[in-house]
């Protein structure tokens, strides 16, 4: 019997791939989409995720917890890397 976890890791949390929204075309000021995980095919959880500008976007979202729900809204710093053949990746 292993003992019983006292923090949560990152493996623990659902993931948004920054690079997956810049190759869709959605990195742009101002634009706005909607993240959604799966399961089996089956829909477990989504995000609003809205582009302020090319260097901040802004995640939404309700949480619900013992039947209270809560919602979330707040700012992601986006980092830019200059790639060696040009352009810049996410």
């Amino acid at each position: 019997m292993g003992r019983a976890k006292e923090k949560n890791s990152t493996d623990d949390y659902r993931s948004i791939d920054i690079r997956a929204l810049h190759r869709a075309g959605l990195i742009r000021a101002g634009s706005t989409c909607n993240w959604m995980w799966k399961r089996s095919g089956e829909l477990v959880g989504t995000i609003g995720i809205g582009v302020e500008n090319l260097n901040r976007l802004r995640l939404r979202y309700r949480l619900t917890t013992n039947g209270e729900s809560e919602s979330k809204d707040y700012p992601v710093p986006i980092t830019w890397t200059p790639c060696h053949l040009g352009g810049n990746r996410a």
